[in-house]
């Protein structure tokens, strides 16, 4: 029996909105690999209100730049240990060679970390633009769109 994949939204698991599952083959073989919740419109609208929902309540909208430094930084290190793993499922269901797989793969981490120390670095600032003018600087996050 194949492993099933379901979809993520709103931090749970669940089945696409009719139900539908679509098999992921290994292109070298034809085999299926695993089945994955095939998403409908009506799906990516509810994970998009949930994403919205996510950023008015504050929860990373409003989370200080150090503390979502810190989230990234996890993240990183939990990708970072399943490198190999995460190639593995890759080079199976696309047939790229594994070494550039897991080559490809360990930049993800190195972009988290990246990400964790620019969120680390906003600061609002007044930068020097000249006599009479004066220039305001504040981030913020979007949210979703």
């Amino acid at each position: 029996m194949l492993e099933t994949y379901r979809l993520l939204s709103a931090g749970e698991e669940r089945d696409a909105a009719d139900g539908a599952f679509f098999a992921v083959e290994n292109p070298a073989s034809g085999q299926p690999v695993f089945s994955v919740a095939d998403a409908t419109e009506k799906d990516v609208a509810a994970a998009v209100e949930a994403a919205r929902v996510a950023f008015a309540d504050g929860r990373w909208s409003r989370q200080r730049p150090r503390e979502r430094g810190r989230v990234l930084n996890r993240a990183a290190a939990l990708l970072a240990g399943d490198i190999d793993e995460l190639a593995l499922l890759e080079t199976t269901q696309i047939g790229r060679p594994i070494r550039e797989m897991r080559s490809q793969l360990q930049r993800l981490p190195e972009w988290l970390e990246d990400f964790a120390a620019v969120a680390r670095s906003l600061q609002g600032g007044v930068p020097e633009c000249g006599p009479g003018h004066l220039i305001s600087i504040r981030t913020r996050p979007l949210g979703a769109t």
